[in-house]
């Protein structure tokens, strides 16, 4: 199904950017280049580095809706997020942190429509929240079997 409605978001479209500490904000600029006036839903996505840990390709981290939009006319929109809510979890360290590498901010108006627009890197890994074991032991899955009765 092809839509009517064509708007012209991408590369070209970053107008700017901010980050303070984990938090970053971004400032792109949208444009309805269809025939038709309508509204678009502009997402950020982000890829994070897959060093140790396994991460998926991207993840939605922030979207708005704009206003509805005549052919030609352009909107800015203002989206933000803070890097610590995409910390992954470490079991090796028991902490959520941000690996080192590069943070590809992605643009698009659907996770199969994406465009590269800015790399943030890191460059040591990030230890956003550590966290301690329950227990004293961690017991192995043939301890568990000894110890766990069954009662009829």
């Amino acid at each position: 199904m092809t839509s009517i409605f064509a708007f012209l978001v991408g590369l070209g479209a970053l107008k700017g950017y901010q980050v303070k500490g984990l938090d970053v904000k971004i400032t792109v600029s949208v444009k309805n280049i269809g025939d038709f006036a309508g509204k678009e839903v502009v997402q950020l996505y982000l890829g994070k580095p897959s060093n140790r840990l396994s991460n998926v390709y991207q993840e939605l981290v922030a979207f708005k809706k704009t206003k509805i939009l005549k052919p030609d006319e352009l909107q800015n929109i203002e989206l933000s997020f803070s890097l610590a809510d995409f910390a992954s979890y470490d079991e090796k360290y028991i902490a959520y942190i941000l690996e080192s590498g590069n943070y590809v901010l992605k643009l698009g108006n659907c996770s199969r429509n994406t465009e590269d627009i800015l790399c943030l890197v890191l460059q040591q890994d990030l230890d956003i929240s550590a966290h301690e074991h329950v227990c004293n032991k961690i017991l192995t899955f043939t301890d568990l079997e000894t110890k766990v009765t069954h009662e009829i």
